[in-house]
Protein backbone atom coordinates (compact mmCIF):
# COMPACT_ATOMS: atom_id res chain seq x y z
CA UNK A 1 0.00 0.00 0.00
CA UNK A 2 2.71 2.25 0.75
CA UNK A 3 4.33 1.81 -2.31
CA UNK A 4 0.70 2.51 -4.23
CA UNK A 5 0.37 5.36 -2.08
CA UNK A 6 3.95 6.71 -2.94
CA UNK A 7 3.76 5.89 -6.62
CA UNK A 8 0.07 7.96 -6.82
CA UNK A 9 1.79 11.05 -5.06
CA UNK A 10 4.61 10.86 -7.81
CA UNK A 11 2.22 10.71 -10.73
CA UNK A 12 0.33 13.69 -9.50
CA UNK A 13 4.19 15.78 -9.00
CA UNK A 14 4.97 15.02 -12.70
CA UNK A 15 1.27 16.01 -13.74
CA UNK A 16 2.36 18.79 -12.00
CA UNK A 17 5.57 19.86 -13.25
CA UNK A 18 5.69 17.76 -16.32
CA UNK A 19 9.51 19.56 -16.20
CA UNK A 20 10.80 17.18 -14.12
CA UNK A 21 8.97 14.24 -16.49
CA UNK A 22 10.87 15.05 -19.47
CA UNK A 23 14.78 13.38 -19.53
CA UNK A 24 15.38 13.14 -15.89
CA UNK A 25 17.91 10.70 -15.04
CA UNK A 26 16.46 9.21 -12.22
CA UNK A 27 16.78 9.31 -8.24
CA UNK A 28 20.37 10.25 -7.20
CA UNK A 29 21.15 9.15 -3.26
CA UNK A 30 22.63 12.14 -1.23
CA UNK A 31 24.98 10.69 1.31
CA UNK A 32 27.08 12.28 4.29
CA UNK A 33 30.42 11.48 4.96
CA UNK A 34 31.00 9.31 7.70
CA UNK A 35 30.30 11.21 11.09
CA UNK A 36 28.96 14.02 9.13
CA UNK A 37 25.33 15.70 9.22
CA UNK A 38 25.66 17.79 6.13
CA UNK A 39 26.24 17.29 2.23
CA UNK A 40 25.96 20.06 -0.71
CA UNK A 41 24.92 18.62 -4.48
CA UNK A 42 25.28 20.83 -7.04
CA UNK A 43 23.80 20.59 -10.95
CA UNK A 44 21.46 21.52 -13.49
CA UNK A 45 17.37 21.53 -14.51
CA UNK A 46 15.62 23.52 -17.08
CA UNK A 47 12.06 23.52 -17.62
CA UNK A 48 11.92 20.62 -19.18
CA UNK A 49 14.24 18.13 -16.86
CA UNK A 50 14.89 18.00 -13.37
CA UNK A 51 16.63 16.24 -11.01
CA UNK A 52 15.31 14.32 -7.71
CA UNK A 53 17.62 12.80 -4.88
CA UNK A 54 16.73 10.16 -2.52
CA UNK A 55 17.94 11.05 1.59
CA UNK A 56 17.72 8.59 4.09
CA UNK A 57 16.58 9.42 7.86
CA UNK A 58 14.89 9.13 10.90
CA UNK A 59 11.71 10.23 12.50
CA UNK A 60 12.22 12.91 14.88
CA UNK A 61 15.36 14.44 13.16
CA UNK A 62 15.92 17.70 12.21
CA UNK A 63 16.28 18.45 8.15
CA UNK A 64 16.83 21.50 6.83
CA UNK A 65 17.41 21.96 2.96
CA UNK A 66 18.16 25.09 1.20
CA UNK A 67 18.79 25.67 -2.41
CA UNK A 68 20.20 29.08 -4.17
CA UNK A 69 18.59 28.24 -7.62
CA UNK A 70 15.39 26.43 -9.03
CA UNK A 71 12.40 25.15 -6.68
CA UNK A 72 11.72 22.53 -4.25
CA UNK A 73 9.48 20.05 -3.37
CA UNK A 74 10.09 17.19 -0.48
CA UNK A 75 7.96 14.21 -0.01
CA UNK A 76 7.61 11.84 2.84
CA UNK A 77 8.74 8.16 2.51
CA UNK A 78 4.89 7.12 2.69
CA UNK A 79 3.92 9.85 0.03
CA UNK A 80 2.99 12.60 1.52
CA UNK A 81 4.21 16.34 0.16
CA UNK A 82 5.78 17.91 2.54
CA UNK A 83 6.14 21.04 0.68
CA UNK A 84 5.66 21.54 -3.00
CA UNK A 85 7.73 24.05 -4.99
CA UNK A 86 6.38 23.15 -7.89
CA UNK A 87 2.78 24.68 -7.26
CA UNK A 88 3.33 27.67 -5.99
CA UNK A 89 3.67 31.47 -7.48
CA UNK A 90 7.55 31.61 -6.26
CA UNK A 91 9.47 29.48 -5.77
CA UNK A 92 10.75 27.61 -2.67
CA UNK A 93 14.16 27.67 -1.53
CA UNK A 94 14.24 26.35 1.89
CA UNK A 95 12.74 23.91 3.91
CA UNK A 96 13.18 22.93 7.85
CA UNK A 97 11.25 20.11 9.59
CA UNK A 98 11.44 17.67 12.40
CA UNK A 99 10.64 14.47 10.33
CA UNK A 100 7.68 12.64 10.35
CA UNK A 101 9.04 9.07 9.52
CA UNK A 102 11.29 6.67 9.19
CA UNK A 103 12.83 6.06 5.45
CA UNK A 104 13.78 7.56 2.31
CA UNK A 105 12.90 11.37 1.71
CA UNK A 106 12.49 12.74 -1.97
CA UNK A 107 13.63 15.62 -3.01
CA UNK A 108 13.15 16.95 -6.17
CA UNK A 109 14.56 20.50 -7.67
CA UNK A 110 12.62 21.93 -10.83
CA UNK A 111 12.31 25.18 -12.89
CA UNK A 112 9.25 26.87 -14.49
CA UNK A 113 7.95 25.47 -17.63
CA UNK A 114 10.23 27.18 -20.66
CA UNK A 115 13.11 28.08 -18.43
CA UNK A 116 16.29 27.70 -20.21
CA UNK A 117 19.56 26.23 -17.67
CA UNK A 118 19.18 26.93 -14.44
CA UNK A 119 22.66 25.93 -12.08
CA UNK A 120 21.66 25.18 -8.33
CA UNK A 121 23.49 24.30 -5.34
CA UNK A 122 21.99 22.42 -2.36
CA UNK A 123 22.84 22.08 1.43
CA UNK A 124 21.25 19.52 3.21
CA UNK A 125 21.91 18.70 6.60
CA UNK A 126 19.97 16.12 9.03
CA UNK A 127 20.77 16.71 13.11
CA UNK A 128 18.90 14.89 15.96
CA UNK A 129 15.73 16.39 17.14
CA UNK A 130 13.00 16.70 19.37
CA UNK A 131 10.28 15.19 17.11
CA UNK A 132 7.91 14.52 20.09
CA UNK A 133 10.19 11.50 21.35
CA UNK A 134 9.95 9.35 18.21
CA UNK A 135 13.40 8.90 17.61
CA UNK A 136 15.37 7.50 20.76
CA UNK A 137 19.10 8.27 21.54
CA UNK A 138 20.59 5.82 19.94
CA UNK A 139 22.79 3.29 22.60
CA UNK A 140 26.17 2.04 21.53
CA UNK A 141 26.53 -1.91 21.66
CA UNK A 142 29.49 -2.52 22.84
CA UNK A 143 31.83 -6.03 23.23
CA UNK A 144 33.86 -6.93 25.43
CA UNK A 145 37.61 -6.55 25.21
CA UNK A 146 38.50 -9.27 22.70
CA UNK A 147 35.47 -10.26 22.01
CA UNK A 148 33.75 -10.01 18.46
CA UNK A 149 29.69 -10.01 19.21
CA UNK A 150 27.11 -8.61 21.92
CA UNK A 151 23.46 -9.31 22.53
CA UNK A 152 21.12 -6.66 23.62
CA UNK A 153 17.50 -7.04 24.89
CA UNK A 154 14.54 -4.48 24.77
CA UNK A 155 11.07 -3.63 24.13
CA UNK A 156 9.74 -1.71 21.65
CA UNK A 157 5.97 -0.37 20.21
CA UNK A 158 4.09 0.03 17.29
CA UNK A 159 5.13 3.39 15.88
CA UNK A 160 9.03 3.49 17.67
CA UNK A 161 11.94 2.39 16.92
CA UNK A 162 14.92 1.66 19.08
CA UNK A 163 18.36 2.51 17.35
CA UNK A 164 21.63 1.33 18.45
CA UNK A 165 25.20 2.49 16.95
CA UNK A 166 28.34 -0.12 16.56
CA UNK A 167 31.45 1.26 15.17
CA UNK A 168 32.86 -0.94 12.85
CA UNK A 169 35.80 -0.74 10.04
CA UNK A 170 34.90 -1.42 5.83
CA UNK A 171 36.20 -4.91 5.05
CA UNK A 172 34.92 -6.50 8.60
CA UNK A 173 31.67 -8.58 8.40
CA UNK A 174 28.51 -7.61 10.27
CA UNK A 175 26.17 -10.17 11.10
CA UNK A 176 22.71 -8.91 13.35
CA UNK A 177 20.26 -11.68 14.05
CA UNK A 178 16.49 -10.54 15.33
CA UNK A 179 14.11 -12.86 16.93
CA UNK A 180 10.99 -10.62 17.08
CA UNK A 181 10.41 -7.25 15.04
CA UNK A 182 11.91 -5.91 12.28
CA UNK A 183 15.85 -4.69 11.01
CA UNK A 184 17.08 -1.69 9.22
CA UNK A 185 20.47 -0.71 9.12
CA UNK A 186 22.24 2.43 7.90
CA UNK A 187 25.61 2.96 6.89
CA UNK A 188 27.83 5.75 8.38
CA UNK A 189 27.69 8.01 5.03
CA UNK A 190 23.67 7.44 5.12
CA UNK A 191 22.76 4.36 2.50
CA UNK A 192 20.32 2.38 3.85
CA UNK A 193 21.69 -1.23 4.06
CA UNK A 194 18.84 -2.64 4.65
CA UNK A 195 14.97 -1.26 5.28
CA UNK A 196 12.49 -3.39 7.49
CA UNK A 197 10.25 -0.70 7.50
CA UNK A 198 9.32 -0.74 4.08
CA UNK A 199 9.00 -4.68 3.61
CA UNK A 200 6.32 -6.87 3.60
CA UNK A 201 7.18 -9.75 5.80
CA UNK A 202 10.09 -8.62 8.97
CA UNK A 203 13.49 -8.69 8.43
CA UNK A 204 15.36 -10.29 10.69
CA UNK A 205 18.73 -11.29 9.81
CA UNK A 206 21.46 -9.64 7.83
CA UNK A 207 25.30 -10.40 7.10
CA UNK A 208 27.50 -7.99 4.89
CA UNK A 209 31.02 -6.92 4.11
CA UNK A 210 30.92 -3.40 5.42
CA UNK A 211 31.73 -0.77 2.75
CA UNK A 212 33.01 2.09 5.34
CA UNK A 213 34.28 2.73 8.36
CA UNK A 214 32.19 4.37 11.15
CA UNK A 215 28.83 4.40 12.82
CA UNK A 216 25.96 1.97 11.34
CA UNK A 217 22.71 2.50 12.88
CA UNK A 218 20.66 -0.04 13.74
CA UNK A 219 16.92 0.16 13.71
CA UNK A 220 14.20 -2.48 15.92
CA UNK A 221 10.75 -1.17 15.12
CA UNK A 222 7.25 -2.66 14.67
CA UNK A 223 4.17 -1.81 12.35
CA UNK A 224 2.58 1.39 13.67
CA UNK A 225 -0.23 -1.02 15.04
CA UNK A 226 1.57 -3.70 16.58
CA UNK A 227 1.42 -3.65 20.83
CA UNK A 228 4.64 -3.46 22.54
CA UNK A 229 7.15 -6.57 22.01
CA UNK A 230 9.95 -7.70 23.56
CA UNK A 231 12.97 -8.84 21.55
CA UNK A 232 16.58 -9.82 21.52
CA UNK A 233 19.00 -8.78 19.06
CA UNK A 234 22.70 -10.75 18.10
CA UNK A 235 25.66 -8.31 16.75
CA UNK A 236 28.90 -9.39 15.57
CA UNK A 237 31.49 -7.91 13.68
CA UNK A 238 34.36 -10.44 12.30
CA UNK A 239 37.26 -10.21 9.66
CA UNK A 240 40.07 -7.70 9.00
CA UNK A 241 39.60 -4.39 10.46
CA UNK A 242 40.00 -2.76 7.11
CA UNK A 243 39.59 -3.71 3.38
CA UNK A 244 42.84 -3.55 1.23
CA UNK A 245 45.07 -3.49 4.08
CA UNK A 246 47.18 -6.48 5.42
CA UNK A 247 46.42 -8.29 8.38
CA UNK A 248 46.63 -5.87 11.80
CA UNK A 249 50.10 -5.68 12.90
CA UNK A 250 51.16 -5.88 16.88
CA UNK A 251 52.83 -2.96 18.40
CA UNK A 252 55.20 -3.88 20.89
CA UNK A 253 57.51 -1.82 22.87
CA UNK A 254 61.22 -2.74 23.67
CA UNK A 255 61.69 -4.58 26.77
CA UNK A 256 60.97 -1.54 29.64
CA UNK A 257 60.35 0.97 27.01
CA UNK A 258 57.04 2.98 27.05
CA UNK A 259 56.79 3.96 23.69
CA UNK A 260 57.48 3.25 19.36
CA UNK A 261 57.87 4.89 16.08
CA UNK A 262 56.49 3.04 13.48
CA UNK A 263 56.42 4.02 9.28
CA UNK A 264 54.41 2.64 6.42
CA UNK A 265 52.79 3.92 3.65
CA UNK A 266 49.39 4.05 2.60
CA UNK A 267 47.06 5.23 -0.53
CA UNK A 268 43.61 6.34 -1.14
CA UNK A 269 42.63 2.27 -1.89
CA UNK A 270 45.38 1.02 1.25
CA UNK A 271 45.09 1.48 4.77
CA UNK A 272 47.22 -0.01 7.53
CA UNK A 273 45.70 -1.11 10.70
CA UNK A 274 47.74 -1.90 13.66
CA UNK A 275 46.31 -3.60 17.52
CA UNK A 276 47.88 -2.22 20.97
CA UNK A 277 47.34 -3.80 24.10
CA UNK A 278 46.96 -1.63 27.13
CA UNK A 279 45.24 -1.22 30.68
CA UNK A 280 42.66 1.21 32.40
CA UNK A 281 43.97 4.27 33.77
CA UNK A 282 47.19 4.35 31.46
CA UNK A 283 47.51 7.14 29.18
CA UNK A 284 48.09 6.59 25.68
CA UNK A 285 49.15 8.64 23.05
CA UNK A 286 49.05 8.13 19.29
CA UNK A 287 50.21 10.65 16.86
CA UNK A 288 50.12 10.33 13.15
CA UNK A 289 52.08 12.71 10.71
CA UNK A 290 51.20 12.47 6.87
CA UNK A 291 47.50 11.49 7.00
CA UNK A 292 44.83 10.52 9.11
CA UNK A 293 43.99 7.91 12.01
CA UNK A 294 40.99 5.86 13.55
CA UNK A 295 41.40 4.50 17.11
CA UNK A 296 38.68 2.60 18.72
CA UNK A 297 38.90 1.05 21.96
CA UNK A 298 38.79 -2.74 22.55
CA UNK A 299 34.75 -2.24 23.60
CA UNK A 300 34.18 -0.84 20.45
CA UNK A 301 33.84 3.33 21.26
CA UNK A 302 35.49 5.35 18.50
CA UNK A 303 37.92 7.43 20.22
CA UNK A 304 39.45 9.02 16.84
CA UNK A 305 38.07 9.33 13.39
CA UNK A 306 40.26 9.86 10.57
CA UNK A 307 36.52 11.09 8.81
CA UNK A 308 37.57 14.20 11.03
CA UNK A 309 40.69 14.67 9.94
CA UNK A 310 42.57 13.06 13.39
CA UNK A 311 46.28 13.21 13.78
CA UNK A 312 47.04 13.15 17.56
CA UNK A 313 45.25 11.89 20.53
CA UNK A 314 46.39 11.69 24.29
CA UNK A 315 43.51 10.20 26.27
CA UNK A 316 43.40 8.37 29.78
CA UNK A 317 41.66 4.92 29.08
CA UNK A 318 39.10 3.26 30.18
CA UNK A 319 39.24 -0.27 29.61
CA UNK A 320 41.63 -2.91 29.09
CA UNK A 321 42.61 -4.54 26.08
CA UNK A 322 43.58 -4.51 22.27
CA UNK A 323 43.02 -0.51 20.77
CA UNK A 324 42.32 -0.77 17.23
CA UNK A 325 44.66 1.94 14.99
CA UNK A 326 43.79 1.97 11.38
CA UNK A 327 45.89 4.75 9.21
CA UNK A 328 44.56 5.99 6.03
CA UNK A 329 44.21 9.25 3.57
CA UNK A 330 41.02 9.98 1.52
CA UNK A 331 39.85 8.31 -1.30
CA UNK A 332 41.77 9.12 -4.76
CA UNK A 333 45.26 9.81 -3.02
CA UNK A 334 47.86 8.23 -4.23
CA UNK A 335 50.57 6.60 -1.94
CA UNK A 336 52.03 8.42 1.02
CA UNK A 337 54.86 7.96 3.61
CA UNK A 338 53.82 8.31 7.14
CA UNK A 339 55.07 8.31 10.35
CA UNK A 340 53.09 6.12 13.60
CA UNK A 341 54.40 7.52 17.24
CA UNK A 342 52.31 5.56 20.11
CA UNK A 343 52.90 6.01 23.93
CA UNK A 344 51.68 3.90 26.78
CA UNK A 345 52.51 5.95 30.59
CA UNK A 346 51.20 5.43 33.67
CA UNK A 347 49.56 2.13 36.37
CA UNK A 348 46.59 0.52 35.17
CA UNK A 349 43.51 1.37 37.53
CA UNK A 350 42.61 -0.71 40.71
CA UNK A 351 46.31 -2.07 40.49
CA UNK A 352 48.83 -1.76 43.38
CA UNK A 353 52.80 -2.16 43.72
CA UNK A 354 53.22 -5.41 41.76
CA UNK A 355 54.63 -8.43 44.13
CA UNK A 356 57.52 -10.29 43.14
CA UNK A 357 56.97 -13.95 42.55
CA UNK A 358 59.94 -16.49 43.77
CA UNK A 359 60.25 -19.94 43.82
CA UNK A 360 62.38 -21.35 46.37
CA UNK A 361 65.60 -22.29 46.08
CA UNK A 362 65.75 -25.62 43.64
CA UNK A 363 61.91 -25.06 42.81
CA UNK A 364 60.59 -24.43 39.05
CA UNK A 365 56.97 -23.61 40.71
CA UNK A 366 54.87 -21.37 43.03
CA UNK A 367 51.62 -20.80 44.59
CA UNK A 368 50.12 -17.25 45.36
CA UNK A 369 46.60 -16.73 46.95
CA UNK A 370 44.99 -13.60 47.36
CA UNK A 371 41.45 -11.96 47.21
CA UNK A 372 39.66 -9.31 44.40
CA UNK A 373 36.71 -7.65 43.73
CA UNK A 374 35.39 -5.75 41.21
CA UNK A 375 37.34 -2.72 42.43
CA UNK A 376 40.36 -4.36 43.35
CA UNK A 377 43.26 -5.69 41.06
CA UNK A 378 46.09 -8.08 42.21
CA UNK A 379 49.29 -7.65 39.87
CA UNK A 380 52.36 -9.71 39.92
CA UNK A 381 56.02 -9.97 38.32
CA UNK A 382 58.06 -12.86 37.89
CA UNK A 383 61.17 -12.34 35.76
CA UNK A 384 61.80 -15.42 32.85
CA UNK A 385 63.98 -16.15 30.31
CA UNK A 386 63.09 -16.56 26.18
CA UNK A 387 62.26 -20.00 25.28
CA UNK A 388 61.32 -21.17 29.00
CA UNK A 389 57.67 -22.53 29.11
CA UNK A 390 55.33 -20.84 31.27
CA UNK A 391 52.12 -22.85 32.84
CA UNK A 392 49.52 -21.33 34.67
CA UNK A 393 46.58 -22.49 36.74
CA UNK A 394 43.95 -19.90 38.10
CA UNK A 395 41.11 -20.50 40.21
CA UNK A 396 37.56 -18.28 40.62
CA UNK A 397 39.07 -15.47 38.72
CA UNK A 398 40.14 -14.02 35.24
CA UNK A 399 44.17 -13.76 34.26
CA UNK A 400 45.82 -10.99 32.11
CA UNK A 401 49.73 -12.04 31.12
CA UNK A 402 51.70 -9.45 29.43
CA UNK A 403 55.44 -10.07 28.08
CA UNK A 404 58.24 -7.57 29.06
CA UNK A 405 57.64 -5.93 26.37
CA UNK A 406 54.52 -4.94 26.26
CA UNK A 407 52.48 -7.60 24.48
CA UNK A 408 49.29 -9.31 25.99
CA UNK A 409 49.72 -13.14 26.00
CA UNK A 410 46.52 -13.73 28.01
CA UNK A 411 43.54 -10.57 28.23
CA UNK A 412 41.17 -11.45 30.89
CA UNK A 413 40.84 -15.02 30.58
CA UNK A 414 39.11 -17.31 32.87
CA UNK A 415 41.10 -20.02 33.00
CA UNK A 416 38.47 -22.69 32.04
CA UNK A 417 41.13 -25.46 31.01
CA UNK A 418 43.27 -27.41 34.51
CA UNK A 419 46.15 -25.20 32.79
CA UNK A 420 47.74 -22.72 30.31
CA UNK A 421 51.02 -22.80 28.77
CA UNK A 422 53.16 -20.70 26.66
CA UNK A 423 56.85 -20.96 25.68
CA UNK A 424 58.35 -17.79 26.47
CA UNK A 425 59.75 -15.76 23.51
CA UNK A 426 61.70 -12.53 25.42
CA UNK A 427 63.72 -12.65 28.74
CA UNK A 428 62.47 -10.47 30.86
CA UNK A 429 60.07 -9.40 33.74
CA UNK A 430 55.88 -10.77 32.82
CA UNK A 431 53.42 -8.56 34.39
CA UNK A 432 50.18 -11.26 35.30
CA UNK A 433 46.55 -9.45 36.47
CA UNK A 434 43.95 -11.22 38.11
CA UNK A 435 40.58 -9.22 38.15
CA UNK A 436 36.77 -10.61 38.42
CA UNK A 437 33.93 -8.09 36.70
CA UNK A 438 33.04 -4.58 37.84
CA UNK A 439 30.64 -5.08 40.26
CA UNK A 440 31.45 -8.34 41.78
CA UNK A 441 31.88 -9.09 45.31
CA UNK A 442 35.58 -10.34 46.96
CA UNK A 443 36.33 -13.77 45.05
CA UNK A 444 39.15 -15.13 46.57
CA UNK A 445 41.33 -17.36 44.47
CA UNK A 446 44.65 -19.62 44.17
CA UNK A 447 47.54 -19.04 41.16
CA UNK A 448 50.19 -21.96 40.25
CA UNK A 449 52.87 -21.11 38.40
CA UNK A 450 55.31 -23.10 36.79
CA UNK A 451 58.72 -21.84 34.53
CA UNK A 452 60.41 -25.03 33.03
CA UNK A 453 63.47 -25.18 30.71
Amino acid sequence: MRKLLSLLVFTLLLAAAPAFAQGSTGLERISFAAGATSASVSGQVTGTVGKGYALYAFAGQQMDININNATLTVVSPSGSPLVRGTVTADPVRSFSTVLPETGDYLIYITAPAGSGALNYTMNVSIVSGGGGGSAPTAERIRFVPGGTGAVVTGYVAGGNQNSYLLYAFAGQTMTLTLDNGTLTVVSPSGSPLVRGTVTAEPIRSFNMVLPETGDYTIQVSVPASSPAIGYTLAASVTGSISGGSSTPERITFAAGGTSATITGQVSGTVRKSYVLGAFAGQSMTVNVTNAFMTVVSPVGDPMARAQNNAQSLTQTLNDSGDYSIEISVPPGTGTVNYTLYVSIVGTPYRVGSAERISFAAGATSARVYGAVSGTIQNSFVLYAFAGQTMTLALSDANLTVVSPSGTPLLRGVTNGEPSTSFVLTETGDYQLYITVPAGSGVVSYALDITITS
